[in-house]
């Protein structure tokens, strides 16, 4: 129980049931072949539930040990005792493979709402490149439209898609002003 991921506050803890598995042993020679004994994925889930970190540890390694010593003061009288506690941590083990997932599916959405907040404003800017040109504006048209506008844009792209008619009205803003702007340099 020397392992480095269990946390130092649980190796003496379980250290204490070296005991408590050498009975098993004597009692059970399957215990060592078999990964499916109970004493062993005991062994197992504590080692895997110790080796957490990260909000809640402290209050977890706490239950642990409390589940320790109920192993090491009830073992003798209660060999059962493996088996109720071993469901309480499968059952521990499972929450927190929920929260994995859960924050796993989180990191995800938000890579994905990243992404895609990227290709709108890329479509955004090209959308912009098309109306200008690529040639230099006005004041007036840099300053409602590439900086003002543009947000809007990129919120009707993620809000409606490039496809709707919001999107296509509120696209079609940008060529207006370019013409007007370019009708008052001509006049």
């Amino acid at each position: 129980f020397d392992d480095n991921r269990v946390a130092p506050e649980l190796r003496q803890e379980l250290g204490k049931l070296r005991m408590p598995l050498l009975k098993t042993m004597l009692r059970d020679p399957s215990f060592m072949d078999d990964r499916k004994h109970p004493a062993r994925q005991l062994v197992n889930q504590f080692v895997r539930l110790s080796a957490q970190e990260g909000l809640g540890a402290r209050g977890l390694r706490k239950t642990l040990v409390e589940y320790l010593q109920r192993i090491n003061q009830e073992f003798d009288g209660n060999p059962a005792v493996v088996t109720e506690v071993l469901t309480h941590l499968n059952e521990l083990v499972e929450m927190q493979s929920q929260v994995f997932l859960r924050n796993l599916q989180r990191v995800q959405e938000a890579r994905q709402g990243q992404e895609k907040l990227q290709r709108a404003r890329w479509r955004v800017a090209r959308e912009l490149m098309a109306v200008t040109g690529g040639r230099r504006v006005s004041v007036i048209f840099k300053r409602l439209i590439e900086e003002s506008w543009r947000n809007l844009l990129v919120l009707m792209l993620l809000k409606h898609g490039d496809e709707s008619i919001q999107w296509q009205a509120y696209a079609l803003v940008p060529r207006q002003l370019m013409m007007l702007l370019r009708s008052f340099k001509r006049s």
